[in-house]
């Protein structure tokens, strides 16, 4: 589910589904899945804020590969 917001910025939330497809042009994420799967987040470059729920249990490797703009990861429940 996305949302374009204010500023030129676009939220996602990211339920860590099978097969899920992030929108390249993605820049804010919610993490709402226990699991943030392996090279979920790889190359989206776009990406600049991760905010993760407190019941964030395991990131797999290389979730967040490449993403070159992110500049914040939010993680309560760590």
């Amino acid at each position: 589910m996305s949302d374009v917001g204010d500023n030129n910025f676009m939220r996602y939330i990211y339920r860590g589904e099978e097969g899920e497809i992030i929108p390249d042009d993605a820049t804010h994420i919610f993490v709402a899945a226990k699991v943030i799967r392996a090279e979920a987040f790889q190359w989206h470059f776009c990406i600049v804020e991760v905010i993760c729920h407190e019941d964030v249990e395991k990131i797999e490797p290389n979730a967040f590969d490449h993403c070159t703009s992110l500049r914040r990861v939010i993680m309560p429940g760590v």
